[in-house]
């Protein structure tokens, strides 16, 4: 797992998805590259620092939504 990640429920739109595959864990570049983490345009997933989380734990309701917004993009 890579500190600070979120889950990643899904990559795209999954109201609209006639396929699914299911997978565990998704790559560390999803997130980071060499140990830093994307920022600006190049994030892709939000993170707990992006949420400005301490941890999972802490997430409000809308922070859980800007997780699922992130990951229907």
């Amino acid at each position: 797992m890579v500190e600070g990640s979120t889950p990643v429920v899904a990559f795209g739109d999954v109201l609209h998805a006639r396929v699914a595959t299911l997978g565990l864990n998704p790559s560390r570049i999803e997130f980071e590259v060499r140990r830093i983490e994307l920022d600006g345009s190049k994030r892709r997933f939000e993170t707990t620092r992006s949420l400005g989380l301490a941890s999972l734990a802490d997430a409000t309701d809308t922070a859980v939504a800007a997780i699922f917004r992130r990951c229907n993009k």
